[in-house]
């Protein structure tokens, strides 16, 4: 997992115009970092849909998010959803 995301780093870095290492050095990744994260939230059978997961912020350099469900993922922007 770790060369996956080294390699998309300096793919991003490479396509950004910067030298191939800036987002690797930048975000200190061979320091353990959490580096990327894979998250599927079903619904829960429960509550009708509803996820049972609070407002949070997935941390790391690339979160793949698997969501099928039409437009019930949320994302805060400047203080809006």
């Amino acid at each position: 997992m770790r060369r996956v995301v080294i390699g998309l780093a300096r793919a991003v870095s490479k396509s950004l115009g910067f030298e191939e290492h800036y987002v690797e050095k930048a975000l200190e990744l061979k320091s353990g970092f959490d580096e990327m994260a894979m998250n599927l939230y079903p619904p829960n059978a429960k509550s009708k849909g509803v996820v049972g997961l609070p407002e949070h912020t997935d941390p790391g350099f690339i979160i793949t998010l698997v969501q099928d469900l039409g437009d019930q993922l949320e994302i805060l922007t400047n203080g809006i959803y």
